[in-house]
């Protein structure tokens, strides 16, 4: 007897990696929560690595076997088509043009419209032109829009705030307890791609600046490794750094509970998950001058928002002079502000929303 899913989604994407916020954030989810199937198309190789990390989703690779692809693709006409990215959204809306059935295609837009490279943003309204709903991840986002098409496609425009699994952060934390920092350093974590957007170079200025017991612990991998590399070793600040790579969810959140102040000094981002992930860890955040996390701080009694390398300092200098309990009440907040704003059940539940929507 097969298994009756719910409903069933497809997400569409460039690549698979086991911190991908489209898997694990919609399929995994997903999958957990309401029983669907969990099924992801991509354009790049699906390693055994990835198959290990969620082996409970059916995943299928285009450079791997284009035939396979369009076939399951073909099969899926009767499904939602989830795209998540430019690039995979651009080859989704072709290949549905061109089979001899129709689509019912959701698009979200992940970032700051104003961001993205001019490729980028004609890929971008080609596929919102197909797409039959339109989903940003936070009002800075959609507000980034141009204003024509905001009024074009004001009927299928949805803004859907992103959301944290808090439930998985509860549950990790129940079972890892805070381990003792042997070396009294006061812990700094970063967690996100190594790209320029991310602006990390801002943070090894600041460790550069700070005393000797700061230690600064960046999470993620990306193009900018070597250039970040290369300014470590010019500062000569390799004992007050240390860079991870990428590593498992779970180890991000040991991190993360094991950290004193989480800084994100983007220079631009949809709506951060990290940021949101380090807020349920009750972690005192700070963060760039930038809409989405205006947007955070419009929510919270605390004021985290810093533009320069002083500001930063200074607050990170005045959460370390907090007392225990002090931390403990920015902590709270922090979390009440995710429960409040930004879960994933919630997220999920004004997808579901759209998707009903699709006839």
């Amino acid at each position: 007897m097969s298994i009756q899913y719910k409903k069933q989604i497809v997400a569409v994407v460039n690549q698979v990696s086991e911190t991908s916020m489209p898997v694990n954030e919609f399929v995994k989810f997903r999958q957990e929560k309401y029983e669907e199937e969990g099924m992801v198309l991509t354009l790049d190789k699906i390693d055994n690595t990835l198959k290990e990390a969620f082996p409970h989703i059916s995943m299928y690779s285009f450079s791997k076997n284009p035939k396979n692809f369009v076939g399951i693709l073909f099969n899926s006409s009767k499904k939602i088509i989830h795209t998540h990215q430019p690039r995979s959204a651009l080859m989704i809306s072709f290949l549905t043009l061109l089979l001899p059935r129709r689509f019912k295609i959701v698009t979200t837009v992940h970032n700051n419209f104003k961001t993205f490279n001019s490729l980028s943003k004609g890929m971008i309204l080609v596929n919102l032109f197909f797409a039959k709903a339109i989903c940003f991840v936070s009002d800075s986002s959609y507000q980034s829009f141009p204003s024509f098409f905001k009024k074009l496609w004001k009927k299928k425009i949805h803004v859907i705030t992103n959301g944290v699994n808090i439930a998985s952060v509860d549950r990790f934390i129940v079972h890892n307890k805070k381990e003792t920092n042997k070396h009294a350093k006061v812990e700094l974590v970063n967690v996100g791609k190594l790209r320029k957007q991310k602006n990390q170079e801002q943070l090894l200025r600041i460790i550069k600046k700070l005393p000797d017991n700061y230690h600064l612990t960046i999470i993620g991998a990306g193009s900018e490794e070597k250039y970040l590399l290369k300014i470590i070793a010019d500062l000569d600040i390799e004992n007050k750094v240390t860079m991870t790579g990428l590593i498992p969810r779970e180890e991000v959140y040991r991190y993360l509970i094991n950290s004193d102040i989480f800084i994100n000094p983007a220079l631009w981002e949809g709506m951060p998950i990290g940021v949101l992930e380090a807020m349920s860890c009750r972690l005192p955040v700070l963060l760039s001058d930038i809409p989405p996390h205006k947007e955070i701080e419009d929510n919270s009694d605390e004021k985290f928002i810093c533009s320069t390398d002083e500001e930063y300092i200074e607050k990170i200098i005045k959460y370390t002079n907090y007392s225990a309990i002090e931390l403990k009440g920015v902590g709270f907040k922090n979390r009440k502000v995710v429960d409040d704003f930004y879960s994933l059940s919630s997220m999920h539940k004004k997808y579901d929303e759209v998707y009903s929507l699709l006839k």
